[in-house]
């Protein structure tokens, strides 16, 4: 019986991860989409995928935007990649790069 709300759990989680991207495909540059970002970075932490987040996240790093309206996103995605590899991935060095290309898109989004 716990197996299966278990299971039921884990398949709920898989589709709201998948929903998340789709919305982010559909609309990368929507003002909800860092805050999309955010929650699949949550999803996939709560459930300590930490591998399929870094995949996920360096995908969505080559798709969303730079510029324009999915800067936001983009920057977001970039501070989750730092933040993973500086905790549970333990790569200190790539969390120290990876946060410079952070802090300078988090300086070039201030007005």
């Amino acid at each position: 019986m716990a197996a299966a709300l278990l299971e039921k759990e884990r398949r709920k989680q898989t589709a709201a991860a998948g929903y998340l991207l789709r919305a982010l495909h559909a609309d990368p540059g929507s003002p909800q989409s860092p805050a999309t970002v955010q929650a699949l970075g949550d999803l996939y932490s709560r459930r300590g995928r930490h591998e399929r987040l870094e995949r996920t996240l360096w995908r969505l790093v080559a798709m969303l935007p730079d510029q324009g309206s999915g800067r936001e996103a983009y920057a977001r995605a970039w501070t989750l990649l730092a933040d993973l590899y500086a905790g549970p991935l333990r790569r200190p060095r790539q969390a120290e790069a990876i946060r410079r290309v952070a802090e300078r898109l988090a300086r070039d989004l201030k007005p």
